[in-house]
């Protein structure tokens, strides 16, 4: 039961910082559209492996890339802010990026990595 409360207060906090943060579209007006395909992969358990595309809404998404881990029972995530705000800057069309969990799951440290492989398009 106390997971369950600590993984509510985790998501209300993430939800949070993204309504705190500046919008996407704000500090990059030229951004058309951003997809990212996500995959999170767990060594000790392939059949556990996770992937899917995530189509940002430019308009109203928050420049914050924060992903949680996909085990419930862990609590850590990925921050990827760094990296595609970089190369969102940049204006680049494609880039990718990687990431070890870090936190903790129930048996232990949490094994599990993300990664992605993102496609911009900007405007005039």
């Amino acid at each position: 039961m106390r997971k369950d409360v600590e993984a509510v207060q985790r998501t209300t906090e993430r939800r949070s910082n993204e309504d705190d943060a500046e919008r996407l579209s704000e500090v990059f007006p030229r951004l058309a559209t951003l997809s990212l395909q996500i995959e999170e992969t767990d060594p000790e358990s392939p059949n556990n492996d996770v992937a899917y595309v995530r189509h940002i809404v430019v308009g109203r998404a928050p420049a914050l890339f924060v992903l949680p881990c996909t085990d419930r029972k862990c609590d850590g995530g990925h921050d990827f802010t760094k990296l595609i705000l970089g190369a969102l800057k940049k204006q680049q069309t494609t880039f990718e990026g990687q990431d070890a969990c870090g936190g903790q799951a129930k048996e232990g440290p949490c094994p599990r990595e993300m990664s992605f492989v993102a496609t911009a398009t900007y405007g005039d």
